[in-house]
């Protein structure tokens, strides 16, 4: 069977998981880009139960900080939906 570009994604995005579990390392940010209904958050919460992993789907930046410093082991940060988070304004 050949390998189809959902394949190839999910390896990809699952190297670069993989990549929070090795000590001293960082994994690199992963900002996945395409029209509606293509598949970009189903591939994103296949990582929501990941070792270290923190999902967030609404929150403020004071939130998303605040949620990250709860969770001692946080090391991968999944976001499935960007227009929410950034559509937040900070009050002065």
């Amino acid at each position: 069977m050949p390998t189809t570009e959902w394949d190839s994604l999910s390896h990809f995005l699952a190297i670069i998981a993989a990549t929070s579990l090795l000590e001293g390392e960082q994994p690199q940010p992963v900002l996945l880009v395409g029209p509606p209904a293509s598949g970009k958050s189903v591939q994103v919460k296949r990582f929501e139960h990941w070792p270290g992993a923190v999902r967030f789907s609404d929150a403020t930046s004071d939130g998303i900080r605040e949620l990250v410093a709860q969770k001692a082991d946080a090391r991968l940060m999944v976001m499935d939906e960007f227009q929410r988070i950034f559509s937040h304004t900070r009050e002065a």
